[in-house]
Order: structure tokens, then C-alpha cells, then sequence
């Protein structure tokens, strides 16, 4: 459980492979790893949107994917890097109505609940958004 999240510096996946995409009916998605961090890309035909990646979710073992924050609120896009494909890749046949609703689901509230994304010791009971 210790590796159940990582920041995109800690993420061996995203610093083997700094150059993710994939293709799910008219969105591309990208994920693009530089430095210590990672910037997640969805895009069509009419434009584009591009967030940081504020955690990678998963050691990699089986798969990971990524948590984004979206004009106030945290998303996990449709797409998971797959270790035993070697890839980035967008699951299911469903494709999204808009290029907003490719960002996925938007996860219920402003703050996301620890044990979901924070694998350390005495993590405090909710990640809240920084004051900017």
C-alpha cells in the first residue's frame, strides 16, 4: 500500500515512458512527463485542455492512472497506463459527448479522501486544494 500513490516525480512509469498517448474516438490523450512533474493533455478536432498531473494512482504492477484538478474540481480521466500491454490505453466502447465530459469523471467534491490517494503514514483525513 506504501506505493498506492505517487507524485508524477515518484512514478517510474511516467519517467520511463515521458510520452504517453492514446486514442479514443475523435479525443487524443496525452500524458507528458518532464522534470518533476507531468502534464495530462485531452484533445480534439476544436481545441484542447491541459492540466497537471497531480497524482499518479497504482504502483504500476497492474496498471496506473492519474488525477487532475479542472477548473475547481479533481478528475480521473478514462485512461490507465496497462504494464502487461506496455501502453497507455483508454478502455470500454463509450465514447465522450463532449471534450469537457473526456476529462472523465469528476470525483464529488473539492477535496479528495486520503486513503484514496495519500499512502503515508498519519496522512491527514482529506487532501484539501492549497490556498493559492
Amino acid at each position: 500500500m506504501a506505493s498506492a500513490s505517487l507524485s508524477p516525480a515518484d512514478s517510474a512509469i511516467l519517467r520511463e515512458h515521458p510520452a504517453l498517448r492514446v486514442t479514443r474516438g475523435p479525443y487524443t490523450y496525452s500524458v507528458d512527463f518532464a522534470g518533476n512533474g507531468a502534464l495530462l493533455s485531452v484533445s480534439d478536432a476544436h481545441g484542447k485542455i491541459t492540466e497537471p498531473v497531480l497524482m499518479a494512482v497504482g504502483a504500476g504492477l497492474v496498471h496506473q492512472s492519474y488525477l487532475i484538478e479542472h477548473q475547481g474540481g479533481f478528475y480521473q480521466p478514462p485512461i490507465s497506463y496497462y504494464t502487461s500491454e506496455g501502453k497507455l490505453l483508454a478502455p470500454g466502447d463509450a465514447v465522450p459527448a463532449s471534450l469537457e465530459a473526456a476529462l472523465g469523471q469528476r470525483l464529488p467534491g473539492d477535496r479528495l479522501p486520503a486513503c484514496s490517494v495519500m499512502a503515508r503514514p498519519r496522512a491527514p483525513a482529506l487532501l484539501l486544494r492549497p490556498s493559492v
